[in-house]
């Protein structure tokens, strides 16, 4: 098989030993060029996930495997992109939501409370990644008092929740998660507008 790395070919045998060597070659590109590591394409369809597993699964038929690095601005720009995108589809169902709790809690409430739940943690592991990376955006400031609002108030939404309280919840959402949503996904936007770039703008 061929391992593609940027403009590097690396000849490997379809064999297990080729697994360690595949990770050792990765390590030294991230190390020689300061790039970040992306994804990776088995034969041009694209994994974000489990790679150890998808090469052994594939070695015996595998022809080429690249290996996608980008650098830290076009990681910072895919996450302000990413995260504005989500949010700008999240909001509008999280107001439909509390206006649900506000009725008095439906089955469609608590459903959504759940999908609500799991972007909440989303949203918090968007952050995290950022924040672990080794240049922060202009604006990052914004970003910490947008997630900070939204972490604070999430231990009373679980009591909310476990007491089946439709009013606090909704107030909740209301008036503390949504706005500290809304400033986020502004401190995304005003980081792409200031620092990255739109990729379909002419």
């Amino acid at each position: 098989m061929k391992l593609i790395l940027d403009e590097k070919v690396i000849n490997l045998q379809n064999q297990l030993t080729s697994v360690s060597e595949i990770f050792m070659h990765i390590k030294n590109h991230l190390d020689e060029t300061e790039k970040k590591f992306s994804h990776m394409e088995f034969d041009g369809e694209e994994i974000y996930e489990d790679f150890e597993e998808v090469i052994i699964e594939r070695l015996s038929n595998l022809e080429v495997l690249e290996v996608v690095f980008v650098t830290l601005n076009e990681l910072l720009n895919d996450l302000y992109h990413t995260g504005e995108s989500y949010l700008k589809r999240a909001l509008p169902e999280i107001r439909k939501t509390f206006d649900l709790f506000y009725q008095g809690s439906t089955e469609m409430a608590w459903t959504n409370m759940e999908q609500i739940l799991i972007a909440l943690n989303w949203v918090n592991q968007l952050v995290d990644s950022i924040d672990k990376l080794d240049h922060k955006p202009s604006n990052w400031e914004e970003y910490v008092v947008a997630i900070t609002t939204i972490r604070n108030e999430l231990p009373q939404l679980e009591d909310g929740i476990k007491a089946k309280d439709s009013t606090l919840i909704a107030d909740i959402l209301n008036y503390e998660i949504v706005p500290g949503l809304e400033a986020l996904k502004q401190a995304l936007t005003k980081s792409i507008d200031l620092e990255g770039e739109r990729k379909n703008a002419n």
